[in-house]
């Protein structure tokens, strides 16, 4: 079975086991919406599907083999690390370079990013992205996708002010795009339970983003858009796309986080280094993404 960002070689040219010899159930793009969306009917279908890279550099060299890919595997969308800031600007020149060959490929390219420490010092996030803008000309980025995880800071779940830090960010990041791309921000499913201002939190970052993408760590299909609706319903009812994200191979155990009062109960995977890496060129993509009509 061949299954999304399954690449024959690594930057090396060491060989990557098939997708089927990794996964347990491999799925490809045609058999995930069948079992998402098996009414046809609109406004219960899957309207694009993506991938995300983390590995820059690889997918620099590899930039012919990932647009491939993607076609055979009917991507609509790729998301791809950006480089550190610390990186020379002949890797940014690259980098800006293979997100205009994805775009002029018909595939919209978004630029990934984001740490928990960036609400702290929101300014750095930013001069990446305006980095980026100085390289990229008009039309050659989607968007730009942030997946920040602030409630990976010690606290952030007890303090408002945090929350509103985080909010501040957003605000910040969407100031720095200057209106040329799309902000995409990732979520967790669980951040509609905490609230700021009387509000779900994950409503308060869909009001300032353009979109969101909604990572459920399950890989039950089922599960997937029953927990996640409560963020569906509200992208419809504001008019903005969520997309949701599918894990395509066995998770590790995950932790249970429950905390008292308003904040109760919360799931997530286990907040550790160990946790989980986004798809590259290196290895089997893990997780997929399908946006979703609700």
């Amino acid at each position: 079975t061949v299954t999304p960002c399954r690449f024959p070689t690594g930057p090396c040219g060491m060989r990557i086991p098939p997708f089927s010899e990794a996964l347990d159930v491999p799925l490809t793009v045609g058999a995930l919406s069948q079992r998402l969306f098996p009414d046809p009917s609109p406004g219960s279908r899957p309207v694009g599907t993506g991938f995300w890279v983390s590995n820059y550099r690889a997918a620099i060299q590899e930039s012919q083999t990932l647009v491939a890919t993607c076609r055979e595997q009917a991507c609509s969308r790729v998301l791809i690390q950006m480089p550190s800031l610390n990186d020379d600007e002949g890797i940014w020149r690259e980098y800006a370079r293979l997100l205009s060959l994805v775009q002029e490929a018909g595939i919209d390219v978004l630029a990934l990013d984001g740490y928990p420490e960036a609400i702290q010092e929101p300014q750095l996030l930013a001069d990446k992205i305006r980095r980026l803008l100085q390289l990229v000309r008009p039309g050659a980025l989607s968007g730009v996708q942030l997946d920040i995880e602030p409630y990976l800071l010690p606290g952030f779940l007890d303090d408002d002010a945090q929350f509103r830090r985080y909010l501040g960010t957003i605000e910040t990041m969407h100031e720095a795009l200057q209106g040329r791309a799309r902000l995409s921000m990732v979520i967790p499913f669980w951040l509609a339970t905490p609230t700021v201002g009387g509000r779900p939190l994950a409503y308060a970052v869909m009001d300032r983003a353009d979109e969101v993408a909604v990572m459920s760590y399950r890989t039950d299909l089922d599960e997937v858009q029953e927990i996640a609706e409560d963020i569906l319903r509200y992208g419809d009812v504001i008019g903005k796309p969520v997309w949701l994200a599918v894990e395509t191979t066995r998770l590790p155990v995950e932790l249970e986080i429950r905390k008292s009062g308003r904040r109760s109960p919360l799931t997530s995977p286990m907040p550790t280094a160990s946790k989980p890496k986004l798809a590259n060129l290196k290895l089997p993509a893990r997780i997929l993404m399908a946006k979703w009509e609700y």
